[in-house]
């Protein structure tokens, strides 16, 4: 009975540590998806991902020698 319940203990441990914590749930009823964002994730605003955007396309650009 020890050894079941030790196994049992083991298998739970991971279980707990992996589990999903909360955060900020967004549903899409258009595709019918969830997404659960976790509370430590950064959002960034839409101009701020712009600039962010034109950057990196300036760099690549930049790196490749295209216009």
């Amino acid at each position: 009975m020890r050894i079941l319940s030790l196994f049992a203990f083991i298998l739970l441990i991971p279980c707990y540590a992996f589990c999903q914590q909360p955060g900020k749930v967004l549903n899409f009823s258009q595709v019918a998806w969830t997404i659960t964002i976790p509370a430590s994730f950064t959002l960034i605003e839409a101009a701020e991902d712009s600039a962010r955007m034109a950057r990196g396309q300036k760099a690549i650009e930049d790196a490749n020698i295209l216009k």
